[in-house]
């Protein structure tokens, strides 16, 4: 026996319901490992010796790879929802009963009013490409400190230089060890 239109929808829309509700609860996840990412990042700030810039570079390297990651899992989830979406529009118009097409007018409404609606998906994007770049800046932060000398007097290249004055030094001036005629 095949299910009747009714049962169909219900369970389409039970189907949109868990995926959506996975959608905010991934995006909730996200934003508590940020978290404690930047959390881990401040801490480290406050304290800054040489291997704490490497522990810094790698949080702001884990807060890309996270944005990356949940961006993914992000874009997966939406377009699962998307297909229930068409798939409930299609049995909302073999229901025939426009006051519970709910699916169909609101596709409806998204086509005729595009420019002061954001959606989740633009969303959510905005937040992930943010914290993709502040876990970059993070990086070139941390590497610039690593690679910075440490104070204004040291610098990367050694320069000896001479403790003595050289005329006065037997050892470093070459005319000493020259023979009077």
């Amino acid at each position: 026996m095949s299910p009747t239109i009714n049962e169909n929808r219900s369970h389409l829309v039970s189907y949109f319901q868990y995926h959506a509700s996975q959608r905010i609860s991934t995006f909730n996840f996200y934003i508590f490992v940020v978290g404690a990412i930047i959390a881990g990042a401040i801490t480290t700030e406050k304290e800054i010796k040489d291997g704490h810039l490497f522990i810094e570079m790698y949080l702001g390297v884990a807060i890309m790879f996270a944005s990356t990651i949940f961006w993914m899992l992000d874009k997966r989830v939406a377009d699962l929802i998307k297909s229930c979406e068409d798939r409930i529009i299609e049995v909302e118009a073999e229901i025939n009963c426009t006051k519970s097409n709910i699916f169909t007018h609101r596709k409806a409404l998204d086509a005729t009013v595009k420019w002061n609606r954001l959606k989740y998906s633009q969303a959510f994007f905005c937040i992930f490409i943010f914290f993709a770049i502040s876990g970059l800046g993070l990086v070139i932060k941390s590497g610039h400190e690593l690679l910075k000398p440490k104070n204004e007097n040291q610098s990367t290249s050694k320069i000896i230089k001479p403790t003595a004055n050289p005329t006065t030094n037997p050892t470093t001036n070459p005319t000493t060890n020259l023979k009077n005629p």
